[in-house]
């Protein structure tokens, strides 16, 4: 995936607060990533982008994330919980 595709995605969360609209934005964004870049994408969508001693965050919390590979890829929440722990 181009990260430019990600940074557009990151200007679309920025432009709202509510979690409806950013859970769907975030599940078409996982609906077009390709099968080897999900790791990847699941772990820079929280915000883990920013050095360890710097506060900001793009907003997407964990349980998003899930929720919206859920909504991707019509798994349960249940089996997409194993992606949500690789970013402990």
């Amino acid at each position: 995936m181009q990260y430019a595709t990600l940074a557009a995605t990151y200007e679309q969360l920025e432009s709202t607060s509510k979690r409806l609209e950013k859970t769907e934005i975030v599940s078409k964004l996982l609906a077009k990533t390709k099968d080897e870049d999900l790791e990847m994408i699941t772990l820079l969508l929280p915000g883990k982008v920013f050095p360890v001693h710097d506060d900001r965050k793009i907003g997407i919390a964990s349980k998003l994330v899930v929720k919206a590979l859920s909504t991707a890829t019509g798994m349960t929440e249940d089996q997409c919980l194993p992606i949500d722990s690789l970013q402990n």
